[in-house]
């Protein structure tokens, strides 16, 4: 079994990775992804470290969308108080919250499944990160 510069087996540095993204939030996550992209050679645990991140991009990409939502109603809003015409728009933001509450629940799951993944030697083999480290 191939271990990395700190002696932990590659497959437990991966889940380590996914753990990392999922609970440390950004910093700890891009220390980790640091790391392993100028310490470690292993492929495997490279690919699992840009997969990790690019699920943290596009959660966070989701959420900024979703939270963009409700301010871009506000604007119309206010722009219709202008002319004295008043809509309540309390709905638009608890849509926002719930869909927002949606994707941090499944960012968490899919962490969780690729870090059992990464436990079990399966590693998620996407072509683009493939050739992203290529």
């Amino acid at each position: 079994m191939e271990k990395t510069k700190l002696g932990l087996p590659v497959k437990y540095a991966s889940a380590l990775v996914f753990l990392l993204f999922m609970f440390g939030g950004y910093t700890v996550g891009l220390l980790a992804f640091g790391y392993v992209m100028l310490c470690e050679r292993d492929e495997s645990l490279r690919i699992s470290a840009v997969t990790a991140l690019l699920t943290l991009i596009a959660c966070a990409l989701i959420q900024f969308l979703i939270g963009l939502l409700p301010d871009v109603v506000e604007i119309f809003t206010s722009a219709l108080n202008i002319f004295r015409v008043y809509v309540n728009v309390n709905i638009i933001h608890n849509i926002a919250n719930f869909f927002y509450s949606i994707v941090v629940l499944l960012k968490n799951v899919v962490y969780v499944i690729l870090a059992l993944m990464a436990l079990m030697d399966k590693p998620v083999q996407l072509d683009a990160v493939k050739k992203l480290l290529d």
